[in-house]
């Protein structure tokens, strides 16, 4: 039925799954705040709150129009009425100190809270048989319905490091370690209304529904009944938590310097959908990293790293709930099943610093990925698109940067 993906369909043969022309009208408003505050009782001291309120907002009226190959097929027309306001509050509360043996303290804790509430969507679909033919109310699930979703997601977090320099191979050294605890939350709730009627002479939805007779079950045109659609990801909550540990020394060695650590992490994940259990992932990680840095002369040094890292599934890629994508129209939903990716990388550098502010460099890295999360096409499930874990993939690249002052071309 469709030809864009299909490999079988001779490339200059092939049509797009839609083809679709848009006219969006929208009054977005944003207000946002920052207030940062810092305490010093000393030299050695230092208390700092930073606060950050945004608040915006979407009110639009969007149609599209053109043909559909993919699930409907036919000349389609679509109005859509929205309004949607998110809310971030965040803050942070953290201090540096200097203390015994030159050492340094640096703590800090965090809390931010985002929300989202989208009142009412409404939407109609039309469909015309003909490119000239009249547009009448297409019977499908998107079609008469009424949209509510609100989310708030909080995340709170408390982390300390701390420095100890020493003397080491005529240099100063350094041994960092610290801390850190982290728990996010978000509760997720959409409820759905479909008006059920009889296709093929509506012409304009909003009045019909005006003049038309609300009752149990729909029998004769001009009739409406209102169906309340449950989906399994309307109703889900996720909580992850995340406590660490890491040690690093920086080690200067003449030309050679050399930065070695590791941070150990707990990670436990819990997604439950209506009382249900969905993912329960408790994981303890820990992620190495070596870089070199060595200083062939003053102006140029060759560094290389190594590390092993980690790649988390967001909570959109694991929740079940379904929705569309604003811009590709596109319908698409979690899986809890996710697992998080493994990560070892490798680069190295040559940085050349001609003069002071200016800089060549050229670079080459790789990425080997353990289960890389990527989006798949379900063409089974509704066509839509969602998440999987792929076996392996290799990344790998060249990198090339340039810096140059102005003060080359005049004084």
């Amino acid at each position: 039925r469709v030809s864009a993906h299909d490999p079988a369909v001779p490339l200059e043969s092939r049509q797009p799954n839609v083809d679709y022309e848009f006219s969006r009208g929208a009054r977005d408003v944003s207000w946002g705040t920052i207030g940062n505050f810092t305490f010093k009782p000393n030299r050695e001291q230092k208390v700092s709150l930073r606060t950050t309120v945004n608040v915006s907002t979407e009110d639009e009226a969007r149609r599209y129009e053109g043909d559909n190959r993919e699930d409907i097929g036919g000349t389609v027309r679509s109005d859509r009425v929205r309004f949607v306001s998110r809310l971030m509050l965040w803050g942070q509360l953290s201090g540096e100190h200097q203390l015994f043996a030159n050492s340094r303290l640096d703590w800090r804790a965090t809390a931010a809270r985002a929300t989202r509430d989208e009142p009412m969507l409404r939407e109609a679909i039309y469909l015309a048989d003909s490119p000239d033919a009249p547009f009448y109310l297409h019977p499908i699930g998107e079609s008469g319905r009424y949209f509510w979703s609100e989310l708030v997601d909080d995340d709170m977090s408390g982390a300390l490091d701390w420095t100890f320099p020493f003397d080491a191979f005529g240099g100063v050294a350094n041994l960092k370690f610290g801390g850190e605890y982290r728990q996010r939350t978000r509760d997720f709730a959409a409820r759905r209304l479909n008006w059920s009627f009889i296709g093929g002479d509506i012409t304009d939805f909003e009045s019909a529904l005006a003049a038309g007779t609300v009752v149990s079950t729909v029998r004769n045109t001009g009739e409406f009944a209102m169906q309340d659609v449950v989906e399994p990801g309307d109703l889900y909550d996720v909580e992850d938590r995340r406590a660490a540990g890491y040690a690093l020394l920086d080690v200067p060695m003449g030309p050679l310097q050399a930065i070695v650590g590791a941070r150990m992490e707990r990670y436990e994940l819990d997604l439950g959908s209506r009382g249900d259990p969905l993912q329960n992932l408790q994981k303890t990680d820990v992620a190495p990293s070596l870089s070199l840095i060595y200083s062939l002369s003053d102006q140029l040094k060759l560094r290389g790293a190594v590390s092993r890292t980690l790649d988390r599934p967001e909570f959109r890629e694991l929740a079940p709930f379904q929705f569309t994508e604003a811009t590709s129209l596109r319908q698409l939903f979690g899986n809890p099943e996710l697992e998080p990716a493994r990560v070892v990388s490798g680069d190295l550098r040559l940085d050349w610093f001609p003069a002071p502010g200016e800089m060549f460099s050229v670079g080459g890295y790789y990425k080997r990925l353990t289960d890389p999360i990527e989006q798949v096409f379900i063409a089974a499930a509704s066509s839509a698109y969602s998440f999987q874990n792929a076996e392996k993939a290799d990344i790998f690249g060249i990198e090339l940067d340039a810096q140059v002052g102005l003060g080359r071309l005049a004084d």
